[in-house]
């Protein structure tokens, strides 16, 4: 992790070249609460400017339904520019399919297998 990152009990959260990056911690459930705690930390490291996101969910094993929605009602064109998500395993993939299937993000959500094709499509969606 970065040396500007900020560790919570789910995961790690830093800004660097004007995105949001979130690392999300290995669990077997990810709940409202983990939600709540990484969408307060999100917004308070975007100190009110609207940025995209890079979340790797790689670790997570299941979100709960009140996570999800959590996440896409703040995942609005108010607070967020795009979304990309990184899964690197056939169950976060499936997480993150189900995520965007049912909950319908109202800003570009996309999943990525690597870093490097989720940064380099939230900075061509920036320019």
């Amino acid at each position: 992790m970065p040396e500007n990152a900020i560790e919570t009990e789910g995961g790690y959260f830093w800004l660097e070249d004007d995105i949001i990056h979130i690392h999300n911690k290995p669990t077997n459930k990810h709940t409202l609460r983990d939600a709540q705690i990484g969408i307060s930390m999100s917004r308070s490291i975007a100190i009110g400017v609207k940025r995209p996101l890079i979340i790797d969910m790689t670790d997570i094993r299941s979100i709960d339904r009140q996570a999800r929605q959590a996440y896409a009602a703040t995942g609005s064109p108010e607070h967020v520019t795009a979304v990309a998500l990184i899964t690197r395993t056939t169950l976060s993939t499936v997480i993150g399919n189900f995520f965007i299937g049912f909950n319908q993000p109202a800003v570009p959500t996309r999943l990525f297998s690597d870093y490097p094709s989720a940064l380099a499509w939230v900075k061509n969606l920036m320019s």
